[in-house]
């Protein structure tokens, strides 16, 4: 199964349980429900070409934020929102960094790893105030009441930042493993057709 269809099945699926939840939770928001199905829309739209490794933790995390509006997991479990908050941040962190190494690539210059991750923690820091931004304005021009205090606001903000910060420091652990796993493949393999090289080398000797 190519990597389409399974991005079109995934959100395909999340849309259906965004009805599931608001079907089997009567006291849930209809207009929350069509928020998260519009959401759900513009990011896969947003993210269809992007990996799957980032399609599919996206659609997690927009799983996770229907949940807590439309099946009110914000108010029967006071930790959602902080998780919510802090999965965001990395799944920013991930498409950050994707971003910036297409963006590096189109303007061919090299992956240099401190504008990657700088890239990373600036968009989630950059989205998670935009999204504060957001709740400010529905609040004061709607009369919402999604805010509920500066320490509420700020403490979104910072599992965002610790959730971009999560993402990079993985990132650099799982680089680390990676290349060393890499060069050391490659040191054995210089290694091993050196020994082949002398092998042949003393055979030839030998019958001559």
């Amino acid at each position: 199964m190519t990597g389409k269809r399974v991005k079109l099945i995934v959100s395909i699926a999340v849309l259906a349980a965004m009805i599931v939840f608001r079907v089997t939770e009567p006291a849930a928001d209809t207009a929350d429900m069509f928020s998260m199905i519009f959401a759900v829309i513009v990011v896969s739209g947003v993210l269809f070409r992007f990996p799957l490794t980032i399609y599919l933790p996206a659609m997690v995390f927009l799983i996770l934020a229907g949940a807590g509006s439309v099946f009110l997991m914000y108010d029967k479990l006071p930790g959602w929102d902080r998780f919510v908050h802090y999965f965001s941040g990395i799944v920013l962190g991930a498409v950050g960094y994707t971003g910036m190494t297409y963006l590096l690539s189109w303007r061919r210059l090299p992956q240099d790893k401190v504008l990657l991750f700088l890239g990373a923690f600036v968009f989630t820091g950059m989205c998670a105030g935009a999204w504060e931004i957001g709740e400010f304005s529905a609040d004061q021009l709607f009369g919402m009441e999604v805010q509920h205090g500066n320490v509420d606001t700020m403490g979104d903000i910072v599992c965002g930042f610790l959730g971009g910060l999560t993402f990079c420091a993985g990132m650099f652990i799982w680089q680390k493993i990676s290349h060393g796993g890499r060069r050391r493949h490659y040191t054995e393999g210089k290694k091993k057709t050196a020994a082949r090289r002398k092998g042949r080398s003393k055979s030839f000797n030998i019958w001559n």
